[in-house]
């Protein structure tokens, strides 16, 4: 079976509602991630996986996903009020924390996707 490259635009189309739980595989039976948000009167089935520590990781993620987005974004604000201070050591560092946090929040928000 083959499965779709993801693009920009299946990134951002909308998921099943947080939060998501793992539900550990059993003999023969995958692990199974499930969305526990209100949505279409109960839990909804999202994927498998084969190990459990894999569909432990995407439920990790997933639910933390909204939350380290808007704290990079508050991190953004803040650090474009500031220009550094007059030192090189202290300018370059500023201007690595602010790629850097660009840099995440484009990823997260799956502006870098290759398509």
């Amino acid at each position: 079976m083959t499965h779709p490259i993801a693009t920009r635009d299946s990134l951002q189309s909308k998921h099943k509602l947080t939060p998501w739980v793992c539900v550990k595989s059993h003999g023969e039976r995958p692990a199974r991630i499930v969305s526990t948000g209100e949505n279409d009167g109960g839990n909804f089935y999202v994927a498998t996986c084969n190990r459990n520590a894999d569909a432990a990781f995407i439920v990790q993620a997933v639910n933390s996903h909204e939350a380290l987005v808007e704290a990079l974004n508050e991190a953004l604000v803040e650090l474009e009020k500031r220009s550094p201070n007059t030192s090189y050591r202290e300018s370059a560092l500023y201007t690595i924390a602010l790629l850097r946090v660009r840099a995440a929040l484009n990823a997260a928000q799956g502006n870098g996707a290759k398509e």
